[in-house]
């Protein structure tokens, strides 16, 4: 009886180390950068994926953004009470990325994002200047790797840094909560 009690102690404790449903976001880096967000919002939040989600989006990119870019992805996620850094695996988390242009690269050939193409948003580099500008524009993410699936639900702490030649020209902060689309016992 002590273990069952116990137990379920500790499922109630765990419960109270998350973090309510939230999306904050923030514009970072020097003053002197060439990417710049003023305004961006996802719905709903929790974001549910699997599952459809808006996205408004405003900004400007200041010069032309060459290939030659370096991007540094740090990702956290809330566990236990503590922000805990998530690997690179299979190039999801924190990782580092020598040149994303090669990634969006596959656009190149198997076409831009409608919602993008629709609001006249690039999708290959390079970038040029431009006023970025996308209003409620659903995406929907039809499924999610097994790798990862298990891993979705929760808050996650974002930090992106896009660099050229060590120098941070875009950077993003973002505090978002996901949640699976999938019920039950392992899926919450």
């Amino acid at each position: 009886m002590i273990p069952v009690v116990f137990a379920l102690l500790f499922c109630h404790a765990l419960g109270q180390l998350q973090l309510p449903a939230h999306f904050n976001w923030s514009d970072c880096g020097p003053a002197d950068r060439k990417i710049h967000i003023s305004n961006l919002r996802i719905d709903p939040v929790p974001v549910k994926l699997p599952g459809p989600m808006t996205v408004t989006l405003e900004g400007t990119i200041d010069g032309t953004l060459p290939v030659d870019v370096t991007m540094d992805a740090n990702v956290k996620k809330w566990t236990l009470g503590h922000w805990a850094t998530l690997p690179c695996l299979h190039n999801v988390g924190t990782c580092h990325y020598d040149n994303p242009c090669d990634f969006l690269n596959t656009f190149a050939t198997n076409g831009c994002p409608q919602q993008l193409i629709k609001n006249g948003l690039p999708c290959t580099c390079p970038f040029a200047p431009e006023r970025l500008h996308m209003t409620r524009e659903l995406f929907n993410v039809t499924q999610i790797p097994d790798t990862y699936s298990r891993f979705v639900e929760g808050s996650y702490r974002y930090h992106l840094e896009v660099k050229q030649a060590g120098h941070i020209i875009g950077c993003l902060d973002a505090d978002i909560t996901m949640a699976s689309a999938h019920s039950g016992f392992l899926f919450g």
